[in-house]
């Protein structure tokens, strides 16, 4: 616990990014798109 509280606060003052775990609402409300699937691939 201490390890993520210790990263939170370096990612709050600017010092590290964030990590994104792309399955939370956060993760995926700010998502960005970087590209398309052709519908004729699905």
């Amino acid at each position: 616990m201490e390890q993520t509280i210790d990263h939170v606060q370096r990612v709050k003052m600017g010092e590290e990014a964030p990590e994104w775990c792309g399955t939370c609402d956060y993760c995926r409300a700010h998502k960005k798109i970087t590209g398309f699937t052709n519908m004729n691939d699905l």
